[in-house]
């Protein structure tokens, strides 16, 4: 068998035949036993230059001999490891790189690395990253632009219903106001969020139901809203159904689930997953139960709301009468993720 001493003079079989960048070291002393052209134009020194280099000479990370004799004891246990660094080039630029190294045993025992420039590639990487960080930044102005717009209308709804004197329809407006509300709160969350594209839907739901209890005002008063989810991250397609839903189901109980005789005013929503993947999403309210209306339009426009928007979600809508009325839309989402997944 070769010694290490003899290697440098008798380079292993092919390897001027390789049509790669390689270099070999000495497992031990890290000192180079063999290089090959392409190598020596990768970093732009000279064959005889090379041979008189050591590992921690190439390899920025790649400090000292004991880094480079853990690494090659790794080496030895794997076989094959496949890692990025940078090495240093002859006019002392820093090269990103990727090595591939096996620890060879048929001749002398050494370390045989084939290295690829990989400073395109990260280049590429880098501008990427770039250009997704501006186009998620003017995803948020845009979303934050939209959020001022529905604001602004229904700011307009709101003075132009001071001269109102009707009732009906004032509660008309103020319903209005509570959706264009409800489809704002998603563009603010997307506008603040750190996850693009993502409205978390407890944070969502937590603003829109102290909304509309600060928007129906004495009438919501001694009324109770309890709000119990899993935390879940929606796309804006499947977010914006949701709080509309919410909406229109928490507007109709508080304005016709209860009477002055009721002792418990109680308007639960929940909204959670199960292992299948499966979305609940409920209001449930402990009121005198469900009793259609015909002539009562506005009840009769919200529940033909939540009918389309369950429909929107491909969710299937189910109402439960006993203490109180609850109304259950059982649906999917694919693109939905959960807290876990969100911090990955």
């Amino acid at each position: 068998m070769p010694t290490i001493s003899n290697l440098r003079s008798t380079p292993l079989p092919f390897s001027y035949c390789i049509p790669d960048p390689l270099i070999v070291f000495d497992p031990v002393e890290g000192n180079v036993l063999f290089v090959n052209d392409y190598f020596a134009l990768l970093l732009g020194f000279s064959v005889s230059e090379l041979m008189e280099k050591h590992i921690n000479d190439l390899d920025y990370h790649i400090p000292d001999l004991l880094t480079w004799q853990a690494q090659t004891t790794a080496l030895k246990h794997n076989g094959r490891i496949q890692t990025q660094s940078l090495y240093r080039k002859q006019n002392g630029d820093m090269l990103p790189v990727e090595i591939s190294s096996v620890f060879c045993k048929d001749t002398a025992e050494c370390v045989v690395s084939v290295v690829h420039d990989i400073s395109k590639f990260i280049q590429q990487n880098e501008e990427i990253s770039i250009s997704l960080q501006e186009k998620e930044q003017l995803l948020k102005e845009i979303h934050h632009r939209v959020k001022n717009n529905l604001q602004t209308i229904s700011s307009l709804l709101s003075l132009g219903s001071k001269k109102i004197k009707n009732e009906s329809v004032l509660n008309v407006l103020q319903e209005t106001q509570n959706r264009i509300h409800a489809i704002a709160t998603v563009h603010e969350i997307l506008y603040k969020s750190d996850i693009a594209g993502r409205v978390d839907m407890s944070k969502y739901l937590k603003y829109l139901i102290a909304s509309l209890i600060d928007s129906f005002g004495p009438l919501a008063q001694g009324i109770s809203i309890n709000l119990n989810t899993q935390k879940l991250f929606f796309l804006m397609d499947t977010a914006m159904p949701c709080g509309l839903i919410v909406n229109e189901l928490i507007t109709n109980a508080i304005g016709h689930a209860f009477t002055k005789d009721t002792s418990s005013k109680i308007i639960e929503v929940t909204l959670n997953s199960n292992k299948d993947g499966e979305l609940t999403l409920s209001v449930k309210d402990s009121g005198i139960g469900f009793h259609p209306n015909p002539e009562n339009e506005n009840i009769s426009v919200g529940l033909k709301m939540v009918t389309i928007l369950a429909k929107q979600l491909d969710g299937e809508l189910k109402r439960y009468d006993g203490e109180g009325t609850e109304f259950r839309i059982l649906f999917t989402a694919p693109d939905v993720i959960n807290e876990e997944e969100a911090q990955l």
